[in-house]
């Protein structure tokens, strides 16, 4: 089975884009297929941002070096949501209104993802979100591809069972949707190989220092 890395998602997202019925102007010959990226360059998780760069460009110069998409060379764009949702929104927008893209790749976070759902669906323009989610999202203008919480938590928690590491547990993360229903899935596995949850504690999203 072939793997799967960020360069074939956003090839497979691409082709599919290209070959299906979404309302789009027809491409001129030597015009290249743009494809918007939201992502969070600053504001917190740019380290997030910028590994997303890098799978999106390796994504573009493979698929080009292969001829491209139907003859058209893929181009990336680039904006920085700065970790904000109503950002996101308006990066989005301008991608889609001035570039004219495709699709728009991103951005990280859930909110981020929610806030921008509206705005795809309105400019009929696919977004590709290619982050772990919390799952429950069906949507015609969203691609997912990634893992929901019981999709990550199901192998996870039995083998730490079977590792030795323990069977208790405490749960700590950032104060939004995506660790607050990860660790509700997480609970139910752990109740369910026998574990102990012994606590939660969720932090304001955003925070770095954790010394006090």
């Amino acid at each position: 089975m072939r793997q799967i890395t960020r360069r074939n998602l956003l090839l497979t997202a691409s082709a599919a884009v290209a070959a299906s019925s979404f309302s789009m102007p027809a491409i001129a010959a030597g015009k290249s297929i743009k494809i918007g990226a939201v992502q969070p360059f600053s504001g917190g998780l740019e380290l997030f941002g910028k590994q997303a760069q890098m799978g999106l460009d390796l994504a573009a110069a493979e698929i080009n070096a292969a001829g491209g998409i139907m003859g058209h060379p893929v181009e990336v764009l680039y904006e920085d949501n700065k970790t904000d949702p109503k950002t996101s929104v308006e990066r989005a927008r301008k991608v889609i209104q001035r570039d004219e893209v495709m699709a728009v790749s991103g951005p990280i976070t859930s909110a981020g993802r929610d806030a921008m759902a509206g705005t795809m669906k309105r400019m009929k323009t696919p977004l590709l979100y290619a982050t772990n989610y919390e799952g429950g999202i069906c949507d015609r203008y969203l691609f997912s591809f990634n893992t929901v919480p019981n999709q990550d938590t199901a192998p996870l928690i039995p083998y730490l069972k079977d590792a030795g590491v323990g069977d208790s547990y405490y749960m700590f993360g950032a104060d939004y949707v995506w660790p607050r229903n990860m660790f509700k899935a997480a609970n139910a596995m752990i109740s369910k190989v026998g574990g102990t949850s012994v606590g939660e504690e969720y932090t304001p999203f955003g925070v770095k220092d954790f010394s006090s």
